[in-house]
């Protein structure tokens, strides 16, 4: 919790948009979950999502979630430490229970009522994979609903199916360190059978973009710096 808050901050310290985290299980119980979100909305940060479960959490056939009862407390929890400190803070309500192997639509359904119901939690997220499934949820669910859909399991519904749809928004985790981890993985496979080629290849092929070159200076804004240094020091 402590490294997911400190990163939190830095993102929150660089960039001037409302940003979302992902809370994990809470890193404990009930308790945990309390403090956790009161240290994420000291940290600047607009919302963050709880999922249900087994700490720590898993993926593939590991998945175990937590039950219906223990999820709710932690809601209970999370909803009461943001209105203590910021109302408009954002919880959203993650059920994981699809990717537990042999779990029913219909059992994801009886937990993402449940939470709504008895929590009235601000946003539900199914996590079902189908984009049939999560129309049924979407329509089943009041209230908010923000659909999950894994990358590489299927081709994404359009911004604007998902606004005909009723969704609250459109979620697509990982999109960067996806796109990060895959451009280092070719640069550097490519560095490593062609030696300095790969690196003159690289920034030609970057100085013909579309979009124009990137470099930390632009993003993270060495201009400001400057004129802070101009301004400041002697």
């Amino acid at each position: 919790m402590r490294d997911m808050v400190d990163n939190a901050r830095r993102i929150t310290m660089t960039v001037d948009i409302p940003a979302f985290v992902d809370m994990d299980t809470g890193y404990g119980d009930a308790v945990t979950v309390y403090q956790t979100v009161k240290e994420y909305i000291r940290a600047g940060i607009a919302g963050a999502h709880l999922e249900d479960q087994t700490y720590p959490p898993k993926s593939g056939p590991r998945r175990r979630c937590v039950s219906i009862e223990e999820m709710v407390g932690k809601l209970l929890a999370a909803m009461d430490a943001k209105m203590e400190l910021d109302p408009d803070f954002v919880i959203v309500a993650r059920c994981d229970y699809a990717g537990v192997p042999g779990a029913k639509f219909e059992e994801v359904m009886e937990r993402c009522l449940a939470y709504k119901r008895e929590t009235n939690v601000d946003v539900v997220c199914p996590a079902v994979q189908s984009w049939e499934d999560n129309k049924e949820a979407i329509r089943r669910i009041p209230g908010p609903v923000l659909p999950l859909f894994n990358h590489g399991s299927q081709t994404h519904p359009t911004l604007e199916e998902l606004q005909e749809a009723g969704a609250a928004g459109a979620w697509y985790p990982a999109l960067t360190s996806m796109a990060g981890l895959q451009a280092n993985w070719d640069l550097l496979s490519d560095f490593k059978d062609r030696g300095t080629g790969a690196i003159d290849d690289f920034l030609q092929n970057a100085a013909q973009s579309k979009w124009g070159t990137v470099s930390n200076g632009s993003v993270l804004g060495a201009q400001l710096i400057r004129e802070m240094e101009d301004k400041y020091l002697p």
